[in-house]
């Protein structure tokens, strides 16, 4: 009868650290699914402008890749459908210009990224190419 009784406590040790290992992975997988960047998006020409959401941190990245007088702007709405903008508005071919927001875990995060007038705000709609989606 003794060897009855070390059964069920094997078993039941063991299910313990099933359960406790089961636990950790789901925490583990809920945080590490917290957010999704976004992909990056260039403008219509396809070699003038690049953006690019970030979901650690809520960053919106866009660069100027070409030298011809213009900015690239990444244009986005915000969750309550507000259109914001991240400007690169330093010269072109130095890197990307880091746009860093606050927003509200979940938000889907619509953008795309555009040429345009940084001096009078003036977004060239024209240029604007293909979009992309980002979780916060």
């Amino acid at each position: 009868m003794s060897g009855m009784q070390k059964v069920p406590h094997k078993i039941g040790k063991l299910l313990g650290v099933t359960i406790a290992s089961l636990a950790v992975t789901v925490a583990m997988s809920t945080s590490a699914s917290a957010g999704s960047d976004g992909p990056v998006v260039v403008d219509s020409s396809g070699y003038k402008a690049r953006g690019v959401f970030l979901s650690y941190g809520d960053h919106i990245r866009v660069s100027d890749d070409y030298a011809d007088g213009k900015s690239a702007v990444v244009l986005w709405n915000d969750p309550t459908g507000e259109e914001r903008r991240c400007w690169d508005s330093n010269g072109a071919l130095n890197g990307m210009t880091d746009c860093n927001y606050n927003l509200q875990e979940g938000a889907y995060v619509h953008y795309e990224v555009c040429l345009g007038e940084y001096g009078s705000r003036q977004v060239h709609y024209s240029t604007c190419g293909e979009s992309g989606w980002g979780y916060a």
